[in-house]
C-alpha cells in the first residue's frame, strides 16, 4: 500500500494533509491545532509507526495540557482536556486499524495486472459482475439484509477492491494515451 492511499484515509478522518511540510494537520473538538509530521516515513508500515509513537504521546500532551489549563489559552476545564485527549487517540487508533487492514487486505487480495491481456474488458467484466451482484442483491433483500451489506461495503475488503478498480482505471488511462 503505497503512502498516497493512506493520506487519503488520513483526510477521510479530517485531517489535512500537507506533503511539503511532511505533516498532518487538524483541530482537536477543544480546538487544539493539532500536527503529526511523518518526514522519516517512506512506506505504509512505517507511517503506522509514527502513528503509534504519536498515540503513545498522547497521554503526555494531555499531562502538559491538564498542568497548563487556564494559560496560554487552554480551557481551565479538566475534563474537556481529558475528553480531548481521548478524543485524539481514539482518531489514532481507528486511522492506524483502517491503514493496517488495507495493508492485509493489499496483501491478500491483489488482482493480477498483466498488461499483455485485455485491460479494458477485464475491467468492464468486473463492473459487469458488480452492476448485476448490486441488482440481484440489493433489490430483492429485506432492509434488515440491506443494512448488512451497506456494513460490508465499506468493510477493508470492498475499500480494497474499490482502490484495484482505480489502479485499472489509471493503468488503462495511461495504457490509451
Amino acid at each position: 500500500m503505497d503512502l498516497k492511499r493512506c493520506f487519503k484515509i488520513i483526510e477521510d478522518f479530517g485531517f489535512n494533509v500537507d506533503m511539503e511540510s511532511k505533516y498532518i494537520q487538524q483541530h482537536t473538538p477543544l480546538g487544539e491545532d493539532w500536527n503529526i509530521n511523518f518526514d522519516e516515513c517512506e512506506n505504509a508500515k512505517e507511517l503506522i509507526e509514527c502513528l503509534e509513537n504519536h498515540l503513545n504521546g498522547v497521554d503526555d500532551d494531555t499531562t502538559t495540557f491538564v498542568d497548563m489549563r487556564g494559560t496560554h489559552g487552554i480551557p481551565d476545564n479538566l475534563q474537556a482536556i481529558v475528553e480531548d485527549g481521548e478524543w485524539k487517540k481514539q482518531v489514532l487508533k481507528d486511522i492506524i486499524k483502517r491503514i493496517d487492514d488495507n495493508i492485509w487486505a493489499d496483501e491478500n487480495f491483489r488482482l493480477p495486472l498483466n498488461n499483455e491481456n485485455n485491460l479494458k474488458e477485464k475491467l468492464e467484466t468486473i463492473k459487469e459482475y458488480a452492476n448485476k451482484i448490486d441488482e440481484i442483491w440489493y433489490n430483492e433483500i429485506s432492509d434488515e439484509n440491506r443494512a448488512i451489506i451497506d456494513q460490508a461495503y465499506n468493510s477493508p475488503v470492498s475499500e480494497h477492491i474499490r482502490w484495484l478498480l482505480a489502479d485499472i482505471e489509471e493503468v488503462l488511462k495511461n495504457d490509451l494515451d
